[in-house]
């Protein structure tokens, strides 16, 4: 065998290695995306659930009750919004996110408010829930302990 052809069979070899693993290692990644949007979306699905819970808890306990609860938000909120429009029907939680189908919205049957310094950023947060009334009601106001 000579030199011309082993180099030439390890370039064929090389190059068929190159076409095969070139569109698996884009395949791969492209389903690392979905997956991790996927996996936020789900966990923000969970953490409205969990707020809705403890808010609709505190509310029919009534004032002065509050609660704390440590939350995780994930990379990529946008914002976290309440609608309200100040019916008997509730309030809406919702939080937008990037690279997301939609947007995660949980109903409640009871009045929600967030608190107007409230960031919701990556990371933990130590949420207070606090039932507060004023003219219009009874309502669940949501804020973050001060660190």
């Amino acid at each position: 065998m000579n030199k011309g052809q082993f180099a030439m069979e390890y370039f064929l070899v090389v190059g068929f290695s190159l076409v095969i693993i070139t569109p698996m290692i884009f395949l791969l990644y492209s389903e690392y995306g979905s997956t991790r949007t996927e996996v936020q979306y789900e966990h923000l699905v969970e953490l409205s659930r969990e707020i809705i819970f403890q808010a609709e808890k505190l509310y029919y306990q009534g004032p002065p009750s509050q609660t704390t609860m440590q939350a995780y938000f994930p990379p990529g909120i946008l914002e976290m919004t309440i609608f309200d429009d100040g019916s008997i029907l509730g309030a809406y939680l919702e939080f937008a996110i990037e690279d997301s189908p939609g947007q995660v919205s949980q109903w409640s049957r009871v009045p929600i408010k967030i608190d107007d310094g409230f960031v919701p950023f990556q990371g933990l947060h130590v949420l207070v829930l606090q039932v507060k009334t004023d003219a219009s009601g009874q309502y669940v106001l949501i804020s973050e302990k001060d660190q």
